[in-house]
């Protein structure tokens, strides 16, 4: 019968190597496994569950690729296997070290406590700006819709700033992970790390943009060798209250949305027609769109604002 620590494993590597829901009838069915061998096999069967569906997402783009090939699809399929490879490589060397990967008190996973489905629908876009403005509890947000606007905000800007196919696949698939995971009931992101993501933005994920204009401010300042010029800290709390505002479509607001349209205008212009570019730009607008409508109100407009203020700094030094 199924007693010792070899048997453990084999049933353990079989979880890993896609036969996890035989291998959880198999664990039910059998008394003979002691509690800690039961923990082992168990922590790897919701492991298996990872690899099961990173297995069927590469069976579903190898298929996809044969009726259908291109650079691109090429691409996703050749990152999929290397991330379905990586999963069972991984899985079997923390097998043969008797490694426990759930439970006990190297507990790397916490269990979804909540309706799985709705969580999974918390990391389609779009439908995350609505859920989150529709709640609109930025006191105490729901992290996981949080967590979803700031890889998806990630992957818009830096697909549109690099124009990198291979690196938006990875993010996405990255993204992919994360959805198949929370599929299986499991909650890879711990409790610190979502304390961090909560500090990044607090209502508008626009906020980001204090980063980098508190940071040349400062440097604009002290190169100017102000008597009075206040701290780091004090300037991104400056401008991530700036962007953290929403409004009525006001004058400023309405200059700053007729700015970005032209700058979507020159991107389109110079980069030419390709799904690196008309993706991102259509979630951008797509999330506006969707605040518009749940609410009515808007946040500033990065990079659109600063081209606003700086023209209204020049008009000013023209009059005088």
């Amino acid at each position: 019968m199924l007693h010792n620590s070899n048997d453990s494993k084999q049933l353990a590597l079989a979880a890993v190597m896609f036969f996890a829901l035989m291998v959880k009838g198999l664990v039910e069915k059998n008394n003979d496994l002691t509690t800690e061998e039961k923990t082992f096999v168990q922590s790897y069967i919701q492991y298996g569950y990872i690899t099961m569906i990173s297995g069927i997402i590469t069976l579903i783009m190898v298929i996809v690729y044969y009726f259908f090939p291109s650079i691109l699809v090429y691409r996703i399929h050749m990152i999929s296997i290397v991330a379905t490879i990586s999963l069972l490589v991984v899985g079997s060397i923390w097998v043969v070290s008797w490694t426990v990967i759930i439970q006990g008190e190297n507990k790397q996973y916490n269990k979804i406590q909540h309706d799985v489905a709705e969580v999974i629908l918390y990391y389609i876009p779009l439908y995350n700006i609505y859920a989150r403005y529709k709640a609109h509890t930025f006191q105490e947000p729901n992290m996981r819709i949080k967590e979803s606007i700031l890889r998806w905000t990630a992957r818009t800007c830096i697909t549109l700033a690099l124009q990198s196919n291979i690196l938006s696949v990875c993010i996405l698939l990255c993204i992919s992970i994360r959805i198949a995971t929370i599929a299986a009931g499991i909650d890879i992101i711990g409790k610190k790390t979502k304390d961090i993501i909560n500090k990044i933005f607090s209502v508008n994920p626009e906020e980001i943009r204090w980063y980098i204009m508190a940071s040349i401010d400062f440097l604009q300042q002290k190169a100017q060798n102000k008597m009075i010029q206040p701290s780091r800290n004090e300037l991104l709390h400056g401008y991530k209250k700036i962007y953290s505002h929403i409004s009525p479509m006001q004058k400023n607001l309405r200059t700053q949305y007729s700015i970005g349209i032209i700058i979507s205008a020159i991107i389109i212009r110079y980069y030419g027609n390709t799904i690196t570019v008309y993706l991102p730009i259509a979630l951008i607008y797509g999330r506006y769109i969707t605040m518009y409508i749940r609410r009515k109100y808007l946040p500033p407009l990065p990079l659109a604002r600063e081209i606003q203020v700086t023209i209204e700094n020049i008009r000013e030094k023209i009059k005088r």
